[in-house]
């Protein structure tokens, strides 16, 4: 491929990799730098994640009438799991990113991030009202213990999904741009 030509898609990021005098590969690509300090927030991060996916997987295992044979509380509960899952895989992606954090893996990992946490929080909020629907319509069947478990569970996803996006959202990411490349237009 011609260097004049760009590369779109998938693989537009591959141009941002050049050819170093050895002969290996390195990125002259944009980065960027958190403006707070990398490790406390990638631990708090990684600790607010852990609970928020312990929660989803407690609130799936509760026992309760209504949990395992009702398609409107369980289509919630699949939707959950799924939004934190891919929740987790993004935060996961982002703690072993390298450092500074390349254009296209802030694209696939850092900005998706407060979006997917609030399709967590909402798939959380929403599997708590059709379960209280289920409770509502079927009095009988009703569980206090089970539904005050269910709804301590579902607030701490919540909690800690919208915790997670106001971090990434509140933190400033600062734009950097490679050295390599400042250097290559400077000749």
């Amino acid at each position: 491929m011609k260097d004049d030509e760009t590369r779109k898609g998938r693989f537009s990021h591959l141009g941002d990799f050049k050819k170093n005098s050895d002969g290996e590969y390195e990125y002259v690509g944009k980065t960027y730098e958190l403006d707070c300090e990398v490790k406390p927030f990638k631990v708090k991060i990684a600790v607010l994640a852990a609970m928020l996916v312990a929660s989803v997987i407690a609130c799936g295992a509760i026992p309760a009438k209504g949990m395992t044979d009702t398609f409107y509380v369980m289509l919630p509960l699949l939707s959950e799991i799924l939004a934190a899952a891919f929740l987790a895989y993004k935060i996961v992606a982002f703690i072993f990113a390298a450092y500074p954090v390349r254009a296209y893996a802030m694209q696939k990992t850092v900005k998706p991030i407060p979006i997917i946490s609030c399709v967590a929080a909402a798939t959380s909020l929403s599997r708590l009202v059709a379960y209280a629907i289920y409770n509502i319509l079927n009095s009988a069947n009703f569980e206090l213990l089970y539904f005050t478990w269910l709804m301590l569970l579902n607030v701490t996803v919540v909690i800690t999904a919208v915790y997670i996006a106001i971090a990434f959202k509140k933190n400033r990411w600062s734009l950097k741009e490679s050295s390599s490349e400042t250097n290559s237009d400077n000749e």
